[in-house]
């Protein structure tokens, strides 16, 4: 049967326009899932981010704050290394060959690569000889601990996943009430000093599932990897290749409103109707711009966020770099000091330093700058020059996660069974998926391989509920 048409003047069906609400590594592992090859060009994605730059969490800039968008030179305000060859970083290293972007080992010779200070002075390996000598015990239990640990992370993630749905209830329990405080201190520069903790836990810690996602078996001990021109510039550069009118900087959405057959965006300067929507800023208790159904709203009330600090300025006594401190990053009474202090280049005096802003005793930006100075001072032996020229850089939505309270109501559980995937929307926030670059880009590219060929026959089905009805028996024997 044909629809009354001759076989050469039949239309070839429009691609479907899909709305991507955020330009970090989420939203364009999204967009570069949708516009790859094997769709045929069946989608065209419009990426809405709010921000000047293109990055999210990605963030590198030069000393007086201006995003470097792919120049060299420039400073972490946010993730600074990658990890390759492991499960969770494919897709991540898949993207950076499509676009051409080289990466070089963050490790040198010439400097450490971590030092722990604890005390006000450096952990060398006399402190661990000192230790073995007068606790003894306390060695011989953190090692211990430490193999409990790893064989819990190959016990439970004999099977990769990207869901947080499913997981056993044992990694429901918080790091801090399953393994020692000597482990915690051990292991706190990979979580807490990283942004990865719970500030309402003992131990500032996590439950155990986010460990276990951050610290995979095949990932451990993998070198790290830094770009010359950035991690901003990763996405700099994958937004490059498409039109400006569909990757749009200082588009901050406003509305978002889901219909049955349509969703539409609007932000200050436009108003535009779209297939599909893909929501890709972190999760968090509130999303302004969305049309909230009751479970939406019930689910998102629950997740927690960390107001996690970068302050950009000189630093004079630093050599290192990463220097960690470590009673800041695992004792509550101290949350709000420095706990982490990255120096980029070796001849460069500029350093980024990181800290929580403790929610109990909001501080304004010249008492942050306060503090990290009382901190180099006291805590990393060096000292804050040209304060004028320091810079205070907040990311208030950092880490999305949710209490062991909600993780044992099956919080992910629910997510996925009555929102991820309703209404046209696909979730791919933080907060779904470990916050880090390798795995944003995985968890957006699975769920969009997983969703796309959903939505064309969606899309398809319409079309023929659309098609005409055969109005004579001619057209019926045509």
């Amino acid at each position: 049967m044909s629809d009354g048409r001759e076989p050469e003047a039949r239309e070839a069906a429009p691609p479907l326009r899909v709305a991507i609400v955020g330009g970090g590594p989420s939203g364009w592992g999204a967009a570069e899932a949708l516009s790859h090859r094997r769709w045929g060009g069946a989608f065209e994605v419009t990426v809405f981010e709010r921000n000047a730059y293109f990055g999210g969490k990605c963030h590198t800039v030069f000393p007086d704050g201006t995003p470097c968008n792919g120049a060299p030179g420039g400073y972490e305000l946010g993730a600074g290394v990658l990890s390759k060859d492991s499960w969770s970083t494919a897709d991540l290293e898949a993207l950076l060959a499509r676009h051409g972007i080289a990466y070089c080992d963050a490790a040198e010779p010439q400097r450490a690569k971590y030092r722990f200070y604890s005390g006000g002075t450096p952990v060398t390996g006399r402190t661990w000889a000192r230790l073995l000598v007068l606790r003894p015990w306390l060695l011989l239990l953190g090692l211990l601990d430490f193999l409990r640990f790893r064989l819990g992370l190959f016990r439970y993630s004999r099977r990769p996943t990207l869901d947080y749905a499913g997981r056993p209830p044992a990694l429901h329990r918080p790091f801090s009430s399953v393994h020692t405080s000597t482990l915690n201190r051990a292991v706190s520069f990979g979580m807490q000093a990283f942004g990865y903790a719970d500030t309402s836990a003992p131990g500032l810690t996590a439950p155990l599932l986010y460990y276990h996602q951050y610290a995979r078996p095949d990932v451990l001990w993998n070198p790290v990897y830094r770009l010359e021109r950035g991690m901003q510039g990763i996405w700099w550069r994958v937004a490059s290749a498409y039109p400006a009118a569909r990757a749009r900087l200082h588009a901050e959405v406003l509305r978002v409103e889901r219909h049955e057959g349509s969703v539409t965006v609007e932000t200050a300067t436009s108003r535009e109707t779209f297939d599909h929507l893909v929501i890709a800023v972190p999760l968090r208790p509130q999303l302004p711009f969305l049309d909230a159904t009751e479970d939406e709203r019930a689910l998102l009330a629950k997740v927690r966020c960390n107001h996690y600090v970068t302050v950009l300025c000189r630093v004079a006594g630093l050599t290192d770099i990463a220097h960690v401190v470590v009673d800041n990053a695992v004792e509550p009474q101290r949350l709000g000091g420095v706990v982490f202090a990255y120096k980029r280049y070796p001849d460069s005096d500029w350093v980024t330093l990181n800290l929580y802003a403790d929610p109990a005793h909001e501080r304004t930006d010249a008492e942050i700058l306060d503090v990290v100075e009382r901190d180099l001072t006291r805590e990393l032996n060096a000292t804050m020059v040209d304060r004028a020229s320091a810079s205070v850089h907040h990311h208030p939505d950092y880490f999305p996660h949710l209490a062991p309270e909600d993780l044992a109501a099956g919080w992910y559980e629910h997510f996925e069974q009555r929102v991820q995937g309703q209404r046209r929307t696909l979730w791919v926030s933080s907060g779904l998926h470990m916050e880090t670059v390798g795995s944003s880009v995985q968890y957006a590219t699975a769920k969009v391989n997983a969703l796309a060929p959903i939505w064309l026959r969606e899309a398809q089905r319409e079309r023929y509920a659309e098609t005409p009805a055969f109005s004579t028996v001619a057209q019926l024997k045509e």
